[in-house]
């Protein structure tokens, strides 16, 4: 069942006096999946507080460096695609018909997923239609997740929005002034972008594959940014791409921000030449300036071939080094003649070799 409690007959614009751009118009739904109630929330008569978080939560999805392209499927009669044309020409009715489609997507999720005991998180869905120039339009519809939290003066455990770290998902499609959408981007502040939210919701399909996002991410960090630190920075080099192919084999999904801080942003060079800053900046820019998405479900075939390397040690002698292994167990060292040697702990390989 679905009930949808409205506070108002008609939501009202909000303007965000800080921003460059203007909303329209601004609608909010708080979607209980478990109760099947949904609740209009009127955004204008509420705390100034309210219009607050809806301006900061704006902010942080158009700023969110972690995003992926898609598109609708079919010649644009879905339902959401619709509702969109609608907004456009200044008809909002059909937010409340994306509420109930969002509420009925998320309870045949929790369906689907009850028997790994889990649940699709509780939230608040907020629409909205900002004017960004006279040509240009843009459409924001994001799902805002619920967390509890202890009231510190009744200490009574309430449910609602986070107010720092927000925990969001989003949709953002790009009009320009024939009412066309030029692109629509979907984000997740979760590692992984929900099948529900994109698939289901929305009714998408991806611009870029999976595997054409894994294969040319790694080209571009192979081939554009470490190869040119290859011959003189050889050590940087090793561990930098040890530890990127390390973050590919362990992780499900890439998260472009996640794996930028993880390797790149907090490196100390072996060697002080390093030009570690412009190596930073080259992997931040990396998904815009080489046209691959900034999250993806990682293909785990695309990066075993990129695993193995050999190494030349000395004459009839190599090191079959597979990327991603634990390079603590391996160590350069200098004796007192001078002579370099790495040593590598490994109790395998010295009772092969022990004299």
């Amino acid at each position: 069942m679905t009930v949808i409690n409205s506070e108002v007959k008609q939501d009202k614009t909000i303007i965000f006096e800080n921003s460059e751009m203007g909303a329209q118009y601004t609608s909010l739904h708080h979607i209980d999946n478990d109760s099947g109630v949904i609740s209009k929330i009127d955004v204008d008569s509420k705390s100034e507080h309210l219009s607050e978080y809806i301006e900061h939560l704006m902010e942080d999805i158009q700023d969110k460096p972690t995003k992926r392209i898609f598109k609708f499927r079919g010649d644009g009669t879905t339902e959401v695609n619709a509702s969109i044309d609608n907004f456009i020409l200044g008809d909002y009715s059909a937010v409340d018909t994306n509420a109930k489609r969002l509420l009925a997507v998320e309870q045949k999720t929790n369906v689907k997923i009850k028997n790994l005991k889990a649940n699709v998180q509780k939230g608040s869905l907020f629409q909205t239609v900002i004017n960004v120039d006279e040509n240009h339009k843009m459409v924001i519809i994001a799902k805002a997740e619920h967390n509890d939290f202890l009231d510190a003066k009744d200490f009574i455990l309430h449910m609602g929005l986070p107010w720092k770290k927000k925990v969001f998902k989003s949709f953002l499609a790009a009009i320009d002034n024939t009412g066309k959408i030029i692109k629509v981007i979907v984000a997740d502040t979760n590692t992984k972008i929900s099948e529900y939210w994109w698939c289901d919701f929305f009714e998408l399909e991806e611009v870029r594959t999976d595997r054409y996002n894994t294969k040319n991410y790694l080209e571009a960090l192979d081939k554009k940014i470490l190869d040119p630190i290859k011959k003189k920075f050889q050590s940087d080099h090793t561990i930098l791409r040890s530890s990127a192919l390390g973050h590919f084999r362990s992780q499900d999904d890439l998260d472009h921000m996640e794996f930028y801080n993880a390797i790149f942003e907090n490196y100390p060079p072996v060697d002080d030449k390093l030009p570690i800053d412009e190596i930073r900046k080259s992997v931040f820019n990396l998904p815009e300036k080489y046209g691959v998405d900034s999250q993806f479900k990682i293909e785990k075939d695309e990066v075993k071939g990129r695993i193995s390397s050999k190494i030349p040690l000395y004459e009839g002698v190599e090191l079959v080094y597979n990327g991603g292994a634990d390079l603590d167990n391996i160590k350069a060292d200098i004796n007192k003649e001078g002579d370099k040697y790495i040593l590598i702990k490994t109790e395998e390989g010295y009772n092969r070799f022990k004299r």
